[in-house]
């Protein structure tokens, strides 16, 4: 799978810290350390092009979305 290293930060947050979930804020802090515009949609752009990254590669996990609170990982089941 290719990620550019924002994509690849955010995969090692997820994968290190299973369900935790993330403000948007919180994710600027780490990733971009806030040298972004905060109304930027830069933390949406990067987790939707890495979410497509993880499904199109198979991957047992993903990234979800908690309305209004922030983002957190997810094993996806395999039957």
């Amino acid at each position: 799978m290719q990620s550019n290293h924002n994509e690849y930060l955010l995969a090692e947050l997820f994968f290190t810290h299973p369900q935790k979930v993330f403000s948007k804020y919180s994710l600027l802090d780490l990733i971009w350390n806030r040298n972004t515009d905060l109304e930027s949609n830069c933390v949406e752009a990067t987790i939707s092009s890495l979410r497509k990254k993880l499904k199109n590669s198979g991957a047992n996990f993903s990234i979800k979305s908690r309305r209004n609170i922030g983002y957190c990982s997810e094993t996806i089941p395999h039957f």
